[in-house]
């Protein structure tokens, strides 16, 4: 029956049963109910227009219908703006959002949704991001959480939320009171004291889940050790030598010249005293004793002068000068120099064994080695040369070479000598060696194995090689994980892989396994017969094997001292520091081992086949595998290489760190410790780091970056300290200091949160160098 109390409303924007109000806001007492419409209100849900005349419970069939829709499903895709209400889709400009207008997505994403501009299909949040941003170029996308509406600009932040969020779970008011037992604070949740451990307290939250119950999660064991042993026992097979350097010599290099050892010296020895008849030369011009330190001067006025003649010798000493301080000199007495390197160099047998086990290696291309030394060659290899480079023995330096061998056919005939005949003149295998420090710590400058010895020798055979060296870089490549002394950011790349392994095995729940080894005096203990033996079995030529192997025979070296020089010392074992061949040839030794370890294929897996064994810079070697056992069968090789070929490590200084997981909570060093050659390896906590390539790296966290503030500070006040004129103490800061400090936020990745730091004090400073003063007082 229809109500006759309730007047008739207007289709189809009813409106609602209110009071007049008055001027003042009172209510007044109208004489009738009195129907007010409100301006127009359309309903999520639009209604289909009815007939003109419609029954009063058809009418609040709408009503109802209107006030409380019925639930649908949300819409993925809206349009925002903050200028205009948008009614329906916004109109494009060349299918381009104009800039007001924002774009938001809701998660989780309801898949397939076309895009509503161009019905493009968009079956992810990432896609529909991707595609608004460069099709129709949304400025802003905001990201919405279809189940209680939180909303974020980052789609990893909003799928994470997205995926775990309950909004309909009760939450209790009050929450508990969960103390740290190592700090004052307190928490109300359980999982916020374990994010305040992590965070705050790493080291014991590593030890609380290493001591924790439940099971390790570990890969299944690899090949056993009794296997592997039995592996590295296999006798080498013969390899062919190569003698075909000699055939092509006699076909294309045109008549020889001096080919016996009388012959070659005779050639040498001339050559060097028309050399230094040209130049006044009457009698060895090197410095022979190391100078005393210079006196410290004795006004402001001198220190100014000494320091601006120094700068305009060489910006470079004089900025190392301005922010490292003088170096020291060694002034260890020269008996305990001397004995110390005869013990080193030729005090001891070689303990090269043979390399079984060890000989599966590349092949070499000997083609790099069959064109002849050209003078265009030995002139560009001069001139690439230092140009303040220290002349050797026979006093000749570079620029007197390009001075008296203008187009370097001298020096070209020279060199083919050598190599048609494998043998190096006697006058260019004398050496000195000056002893640099490895700290400036006045407390480790007393022993002799905190200095490391630079050897010098001619600068003839410098360039011849030079030459040598980069022929046989391109035809017997290193191995790809040795980025020592080769082109390239060798230090970036392998910082890069350790901390990604370290975030890859986090993410993943993987087991990884490192340990960083130092190996004892490598480039003063390597055998020569090691480098033959390697040098053979990639088939390198024999007469280039000759030629290599005599510079070392019958070699010496004196040490300067602040007594003097020591006397001439044979050079045995290893190689000749500061010798352009020498990390060539060490590289070339170590790779046996190399390519033992991947063969054994126990190193960290990722990808489809790649596994990484073994990263190498020159002699700092770390080991990397997937497993505990995996990293006991690299030990166990690293073990019978080193006893094969005459190297040792230093346990004491090598240190290891395994990364586990329990359940979902991962654990550090929940394993045995290693050993190597019977001695346990330090193991490291989480409260300690380990000095990689000049970064620290935390097992946990991987690379980290020291604080930078008070290194900036320092190098700061000592240029203000500097008696050089403002221009030049900006460019010791801009060239110098600032790349020191840009070096370890460049590989820790904490470049923008140093940066702030770096742009408030430099250039603050540099205003006030500027201006005629100092920087800082």
């Amino acid at each position: 029956m229809e109500d006759k109390s309730l007047p008739k409303l207007s289709w189809p924007n009813p409106g609602f049963h209110t009071p007049t109000l008055g001027k003042r806001g009172a209510q007044q007492a109208p004489s009738s109910l009195q129907v007010v419409k409100r301006p127009r209100w359309e309903p999520p849900r639009r209604l289909s227009t009815p007939p003109p005349q419609l029954p009063q419970g058809a009418i609040n069939e709408g009503l109802r219908r209107a006030l409380f829709p019925k639930t649908k499903p949300l819409e993925s895709i809206l349009f925002m703006s903050y200028m205009e209400k948008i009614v329906g889709l916004p109109e494009l400009t060349k299918g381009r959002l104009p800039s007001h207008v924002w774009v938001g997505l809701r998660a989780p994403w309801r898949a397939p949704s076309p895009c509503p501009l161009c019905a493009a299909n968009l079956s992810s949040l990432g896609l529909a991001g991707a595609h608004f941003r460069k099709t129709h170029g949304a400025r802003r996308i905001l990201l919405l959480c279809a189940k209680c509406g939180t909303s974020s600009f980052k789609t990893s932040s909003m799928t994470g939320h997205a995926s775990k969020c309950k909004i309909g779970r009760e939450m209790k008011k009050d929450g508990g009171d969960f103390a740290c037992a190592l700090c004052a604070k307190h928490l109300k949740t359980q999982r916020g004291l374990s994010q305040h451990l992590r965070l705050a307290h790493l080291g014991a939250y590593l030890e609380m889940g290493r001591k924790s119950k439940g099971p390790l999660l570990l890969r299944p064991p690899g090949p056993g050790l009794s296997n592997l042993l039995e592996k590295l026992n296999t006798p080498l097979m013969n390899v062919p030598r190569v003698n075909e350097l000699v055939h092509v010599m006699r076909a294309n290099w045109g008549p020889p010249g001096q080919t016996t050892r009388v012959g070659i010296n005779r050639e040498a020895r001339n050559l060097v005293i028309k050399f230094r008849s040209k130049l006044g030369l009457t009698k060895f011009t090197g410095q022979s004793k190391i100078q005393n330190a210079p006196r410290l001067p004795r006004n402001i006025k001198e220190a100014y002068k000494l320091t601006q003649d120094l700068w305009w010798r060489d910006p470079c000493k004089a900025a190392q000068l301005i922010l490292d301080g003088a170096p020291p000199n060694c002034v260890l007495p020269r008996a305990t120099i001397e004995e110390t390197y005869k013990q080193i160099w030729c005090g001891r047998d070689d303990r090269f064994k043979s390399l079984a086990g060890f000989g599966k290696l590349p092949v070499a291309n000997n083609n790099e080695f069959h064109s002849v030394v050209t003078g265009l060659e030995v002139v560009r290899t001069l001139k690439r040369m230092a140009k303040k480079s220290c002349p050797g023995p026979d006093g000749l330096r570079r620029s007197q070479l390009l001075l008296l061998d203008r187009k370097g056919l001298k020096l070209a005939k020279l060199f083919n000598d050598w190599l048609r005949s494998g043998m190096i003149p006697k006058v260019f295998k004398a050496s000195k060696t000056t002893l640099i420090p490895k700290s400036i710590e006045p407390e480790l400058c007393g022993v002799v194995g905190n200095w490391r010895p630079l050897t010098i020798g001619s600068t003839v055979l410098r360039v011849f090689s030079n030459i040598l060296a980069a022929r046989l870089s391109n035809a017997c490549p290193v191995h790809p994980r040795q980025k020592g002394f080769v082109n390239g950011s060798g230090c970036s790349e392998n910082l890069t892989v350790l901390n990604g392994l370290i975030t890859l095995a986090k993410k993943e729940r993987r087991e990884l396994a490192v340990v960083f080894i130092d190996l004892a005096k490598a480039f003063d203990t390597v055998s020569h017969r090691l480098i033959r033996e390697t040098l053979t079995r990639r088939g390198v030529d024999q007469l280039v094997v000759k030629v290599i192997m005599d510079g070392y025979r019958g070699c010496s070296s004196s040490i300067r001292t602040i007594e003097g020089p020591t006397k001439e010392i044979p050079i045995k074992l290893g190689v000749k520091q500061g010798d352009p061949l020498s990390p060539l040839l060490f590289n070339l030794a170590l790779d046996p081992l190399l390519y033992a370890l991947d063969d054994v294929k126990t190193g960290f897996e990722f990808g489809e086949d790649a596994a990484l064994a073994a990263m190498a810079f020159a002699d700092d070697l770390v080991l990397v595998s997937g497993r505990w056992e995996g990293m006991r069968s690299n030990l166990a090789v690293l073990d019978a290489f080193c006893d094969r070929v005459g190297l040792a490590v230093n346990p004491d200084k090598c240190v290891a760190f395994h990364i586990g997981h329990k359940g979902r909570k991962g654990v550090l060093n929940a394993c045995p410790t290693w050993t190597i050659n019977g001695q346990p390896i330090r193991m490291l906590n989480g409260q300690e780091q380990a000095k990689y390539l000049g970064v620290e790296i935390h097992p946990w966290k991987g690379i980290c970056c020291p604080p930078l503030a008070p290194k900036l500070e320092s190098g700061l006040v000592r240029i203000d300290k500097a008696g050089i004129k403002p221009h030049r103490r900006l460019v010791v800061l801009r060239s110098y200091l600032l790349p020191r400090l840009l070096y370890v936020c460049d590989h820790s990745g904490l470049s923008r949160a140093v940066s702030p730091k770096v742009g408030s004090a430099a250039p603050w400073w540099a205003a006030r160098v500027l201006q005629g003063g100092r920087g800082r007082s």
